[in-house]
């Protein structure tokens, strides 16, 4: 589907209207605000796309907060500016919505250095890395050892290798920092978990126990008793199945601005934010589909 560009345009004026007050002093009109955006700081980042919650802290409605971490920005030239994160949201559905923005504005992107992005590479780590090193990294220098880094550990050593055959090591500390869920009341084993019930914060992760995809917690079920800004790991939740094989669904299909729906039959059973096998009733290809919600299913395009 394509819009033309005055209706982009007032589109977007429509939208950028309810951030006015956005641009004066944040105690202006902040308190009124249905969600809180925050960039404080220069920060450094590997490349390319991000999500907005590895840029910024946020506060407010729960299922804004949610929309709002999870949409993508660009940096150009190593900067984000107040208008490429108005975009971001636009992007995911938040025109209309009263928004505090609060950030300089610009923030710099800087690239990540030579040690950071062998522990990245290492690693295999797609989220914020904080890495500290003791001694300067010489010209040239090439990574010997390790052949691995595993995500949770707070210190290691690297090892590298001059031109002329020297070898030095670099010790290192490192914190890891990932998208998580954080309870905001105390919850019992056997809860179902609603957006009401989660914040969506950037964590440092330590040890191996994995946090949940905060963006797929909806109607899990607690296997044990959770505290009040407890972090959600994969192993306190279970899926509760909403749609079970044989049953028919409406099939979402979502690319880009348009939206299509077909009827299907679902091929297994599973629970919000499962991925299950679905036939298309009228094309009677089977497709791989996320669960949304009961008797619902998605499928995003490019």
């Amino acid at each position: 589907m394509s819009f033309s560009r005055a209706g982009r345009l007032s589109a977007r004026l429509a939208f950028l209207s309810s951030f006015v007050f956005l641009l004066v002093p944040l105690s202006f009109g902040a308190e009124n605000a249905a969600l809180l955006v925050v960039l404080e700081r220069d920060f450094s980042h590997r490349g390319g796309e991000m999500m907005l919650l590895e840029a910024a802290s946020f506060d407010g409605d729960p299922s804004l907060v949610t929309l709002a971490a999870g949409a993508r920005i660009l940096p150009k030239d190593g900067v984000l500016t107040r208008d490429m994160v108005l975009d971001a949201l636009l992007r995911v559905g938040l025109a209309g919505t009263r928004v505090a923005l609060r950030m300089p504005e610009r923030v710099r992107v800087l690239p990540e250095d030579p040690v950071t992005a062998d522990v990245r590479r290492l690693s295999r780590w797609v989220w914020r890395l904080d890495v500290e090193r003791e001694g300067a990294l010489p010209s040239g220098a090439v990574l010997v050892s390790p052949r691995e880094i595993k995500p949770g550990i707070t210190a290691t050593v690297l090892r590298y290798r001059l031109t002329g055959g020297r070898e030095f090591s670099v010790p290192v500390r490192i914190k890891w920092r990932q998208p998580a869920a954080v309870l905001r009341r105390s919850l019992p084993r056997g809860s179902v978990l609603s957006e009401e019930d989660l914040r969506v914060l950037f964590v440092e992760r330590s040890g191996l126990r994995t946090p949940a995809d905060p963006f797929r917690l909806r109607g899990a079920r607690l296997t044990r008793n959770l505290a009040q800004g407890g972090v959600v790991f994969t192993d306190d939740v279970e899926s509760v199945p909403v749609i079970a094989k044989g049953d028919p669904v409406r099939i979402v299909f979502r690319a880009g601005g348009l939206q299509v729906e077909a009827s299907g039959e679902a091929l297994d059973n599973g629970g919000v934010g499962d991925t299950i096998r679905v036939r298309n009733v009228l094309s009677r290809r089977i497709i791989a589909c996320v669960v949304s919600g009961p008797g619902v299913v998605i499928v995003e395009g490019e």
